[in-house]
């Protein structure tokens, strides 16, 4: 089990916002570099698929963004780090396969936003990935792929609202966490304060837990 110091020091990270997938009570996503998006306000421009300027003048924007989050986002994850080597000084007897908490070792933040459209693609965010097959969208559509610093596994797809004729799939990678060896792993589709709404059928590969999805949000690794 974890020291009382330690969890102390983790429960510091919690409130300040460093996990976007808070433990009893939610947190504000500045800290992530991932803005609150509302279905109301964040969604992208209702634009046809022939409006090409519009749509790269969005694609732009996003990408800006997203350097700015890279900027904002590199103290929480230096912070995050000292938080996860105090773990493993603390606990050298702990390896990949019986630790009792699902904690990862903090990354930086990892996002890719592409036009994409009825051929399909792929966006990567880090070790994961969001696969979009043929047919999927009906018109050429800007898709983001966002995954905090964190502690946790998880991401954030946009724009929300975004209809599909077939169905995502999501692969979020967990290799890299010190997890229950008896335990199968699944995507949770989450909502802004961590709180789990459902869950996607999902298949545990061991180190990558992958599910089929239909809509846009927040999602992270659960078991």
């Amino acid at each position: 089990m974890w020291s009382d110091r330690l969890l102390r020091k983790l429960n510091i990270v919690l409130l300040t916002g460093a996990l976007a997938l808070g433990i009893g009570c939610g947190v504000d996503d500045s800290t992530t570099g991932i803005s609150d998006r509302s279905a109301a306000d964040e969604q992208m421009p209702q634009l046809s698929a022939s409006d090409n300027r519009a749509l790269n003048e969005f694609l732009n924007s996003e990408r800006a963004r997203i350097r700015e989050a890279q900027k904002a986002t590199r103290e929480v994850r230096d912070s995050l780090r000292r938080v996860w080597k105090q773990f493993k000084k603390d606990h050298p007897h702990v390896n990949r396969r019986n630790s009792p908490f699902p904690i990862c070792e903090p990354e930086d933040y990892q996002a890719e936003t592409k036009i994409i459209g009825p051929e399909g693609g792929t966006i990567n965010m880090g070790r994961h990935r969001l696969i979009i097959p043929r047919g999927a969208l009906e018109e050429n559509t800007v898709i983001t792929g966002e995954a905090p610093v964190s502690l946790l596994i998880e991401v954030q797809l946009s724009p929300h609202g975004t209809v599909f004729l077939q169905q995502p799939k999501l692969q979020l990678d967990y290799s890299h966490c010190f997890l229950p060896s008896d335990y199968q792993y699944r995507v949770a589709y989450i909502n802004n304060g961590g709180h789990i709404l459902e869950f996607p059928v999902s298949v545990d590969k061991g180190g990558i837990v992958e599910a089929l999805i239909w809509h846009f949000s927040r999602y992270a690794v659960a078991y």
